[in-house]
């Protein structure tokens, strides 16, 4: 979990940090960057409502494992549409990827304590927000280094491989055997 946490915030905040730097490589118009860049925190906002309330409706899991599947595909859109010089498009992938990127914010909290119970769900979740650090390095430092030595485009390829492996890796999360219980019933578990 920590690995994913890791992995997603790197590929988002890679996004966040850099997405004017990456536009104008691309050589879209400033406006087109300056757009982006002010559409990221609404996208996330709406995405943290939006998908924090599909995730108490719908199973946690296979929630965000979509988010972030759907957060590496709006990635690669990125790159593709910027390629193609396809302004409208590349700002339409930069909302789509922001949209499914920062709900882990609202996501991983419910998994912890579905996982993990709520006793200590406060001091787990910030066990595991730490992981936001190391995805701000990934996202900072390592993407400057890999748009350096590799170029923009592949560092952003990489970003959505990493989304991408996360929500695949959300489908492996198992509840802990060790006595941990969840606040929710199991599937297995009858109700009266």
């Amino acid at each position: 979990m920590y690995a994913m946490f890791v992995a997603v915030s790197g590929s988002g905040l890679m996004l966040t940090e850099k997405i004017v730097d990456y536009a104008g490589h691309l050589g879209l118009a400033a406006f087109i960057a300056t757009l982006a860049a002010t559409l990221l925190p609404l996208s996330s906002a709406v995405g943290r409502l939006i998908l924090g309330e599909a995730s108490d409706r719908f199973d946690p899991v296979y929630t965000m494992s979509s988010s972030f599947v759907l957060c590496g595909l709006g990635l690669f859109a990125v790159v593709y549409f910027g390629i193609r010089g396809m302004p409208a498009i590349f700002v339409t992938a930069v909302v789509v990827a922001t949209f499914f990127w920062s709900p882990k914010y609202t996501l991983f909290p419910s998994v912890v304590a579905d996982y993990y119970g709520t006793e200590n769900s406060s001091a787990n979740y910030a066990l595991l927000y730490s992981g936001k650090m190391w995805g701000g390095v990934v996202g900072g430092t390592v993407t400057g280094v890999l748009a350096t030595s590799l170029g923009w485009n592949q560092t952003f390829l990489i970003g959505g491989v990493l989304a991408v492996v996360a929500g695949v890796a959300a489908l492996a999360l198992r509840p802990p055997a060790d006595g941990a219980t969840s606040d929710r019933p199991q599937p297995d578990e009858t109700t009266s």
